[in-house]
């Protein structure tokens, strides 16, 4: 989330001696940038309309990767619009588009953990309480899971804007002066939690999938076994790597966090060092897509009907 306030930061430090509009290394910088704008929005836009169009709904593992897609894209939407600040730099002078810059990316980031999180309580139930999980699925029970990630979004990034932050007293339109060490801990200390949570019901579901194969023949089993049970053990498995993908990329970053709130917001080490590591976080935009196309299945067969539907559109006209 600390993206952009790093690219000020290396524009301020080497206007002096570089006499070019923009540093190498910053164009370079937004370059990638734009592609991974460009393909964000691309992929999850494509992850989204086939979803919608040659999967079900009422399977939960669906509706929650069609919410990662959407908050994916607009992550990628809200990196994109970041190059904005460097062309018009009195965006940075108003506390509203200020925090704009950081909020967007910051936003998506909250809703995807927090659907990673209930992906995770999805599986654990299907898997460990199979015969409950049959009972709990419902169309009322799908919107909670659609509506809660963005909720809970909004009710973490919206207090800002009604003052939660340092602007007035922060020289610089700097993500790491921006708010208060208060606001800190609590972005940090809910994403964490929630990503520990998440590591913790998959550790129970695999525990629950080696309890099951200690007690029987695999082969045989998972022949006969019900088949909510077998799609929770596939599931589960997705949405582990989906997990894990989610903590390499944005926990670092997120780590951050607990640094500002101790008031490391001017260290140039730490600043340099967050250039990158936000740049890791906004990547996991573009590998969700990769990894719903090589471990699930049936996503792989709805795109194999989408690519066909659109190739033989293509034909005919």
């Amino acid at each position: 989330m600390d993206l952009t306030s790093n690219t000020t930061t290396l524009l301020n430090q080497t206007s002096s001696t570089i006499q070019l509009p923009f540093p190498s290394l910053l164009i370079l910088f937004l370059t990638l940038q734009q592609i991974i704008f460009v393909v964000a929005c691309t992929s999850n836009l494509f992850v989204i309309y086939t979803v919608l169009r040659y999967m079900s709904l009422k399977d939960s593992s669906n509706v929650f990767i069609l919410n990662l897609a959407i908050a994916d894209f607009f992550t990628g939407i809200s990196t994109g619009i970041q190059i904005l600040y460097m062309f018009y730099r009195h965006l940075d002078k108003n506390a509203v588009t200020c925090l704009l810059r950081y909020q967007g990316v910051g936003s998506m980031t909250i809703a995807s953990q927090v659907t990673v999180f209930l992906l995770s309580i999805d599986r654990y139930i299907a898997v460990c309480f199979p015969e409950c999980y049959k009972g709990m699925t419902s169309k009322k029970l799908s919107i909670i899971f659609v509506t809660l990630p963005w909720l809970v979004s909004m009710f973490l990034s919206v207090p800002p804007f009604f003052g939660w932050n340092n602007f007035d007293i922060a020289h610089t339109c700097s993500y790491s002066l921006l708010f208060t060490p208060d606001y800190f801990w609590t972005i940090a200390i809910t994403v964490c939690s929630l990503n520990l949570f998440s590591f913790i019901a998959h550790f129970l579901i695999f525990n629950e999938i080696r309890k099951f194969h200690k007690r029987t023949s695999p082969l045989i089993a998972l022949a006969i076994k019900d088949k909510i049970f077998k799609r929770g053990i596939r599931g589960s498995k997705v949405m582990l790597f989906i997990t894990i993908v989610f903590t390499i990329c944005w926990i670092p970053s997120m780590s951050l966090s607990f640094a500002y709130a101790n008031g490391y917001t001017k260290d140039s080490n730490l600043n340099e060092a967050s250039f990158w590591l936000a740049f890791l976080g906004i990547l996991n935009s573009v590998l969700n897509p990769v990894i719903y196309a090589w471990y699930k299945n049936d996503f792989r067969k709805a795109c194999h009907k989408a690519c066909s539907c659109c190739y033989e559109q293509h034909q005919t006209d």
